[in-house]
């Protein structure tokens, strides 16, 4: 079940793994991936917050909260996301 979890953070699909990040710190949460999984996959993340494809892009920033969640557990900093501003 990981597995599964963990590839949808990395999928091609830009709606499911922005869905998939939607609920990245629930699952970290449940125990169903780690913290550090999360840290490794956080660029996949960052891709769709700098993506050249305006609907990706705002998508993500969109959900704002996402981003909030991700400094909170400690996946990406604040410096991170100045950069992509």
């Amino acid at each position: 079940m990981q597995h599964i979890f963990k590839e949808l953070l990395i999928s091609e699909d830009y709606r499911i793994r922005l869905d998939s990040w939607d609920r990245v710190t629930d699952l970290i949460d449940k125990g169903i991936i780690s913290n550090e999984e999360a840290i490794e996959k956080k660029e996949y993340f960052k891709e769709l917050l700098i993506s050249e494809d305006y609907r990706i892009r705002s998508s993500a920033w969109y959900m704002i909260i996402i981003v909030k969640r991700l400094i909170d557990k400690g996946i990406m900093n604040n410096e991170e996301v100045t950069d992509m501003i």
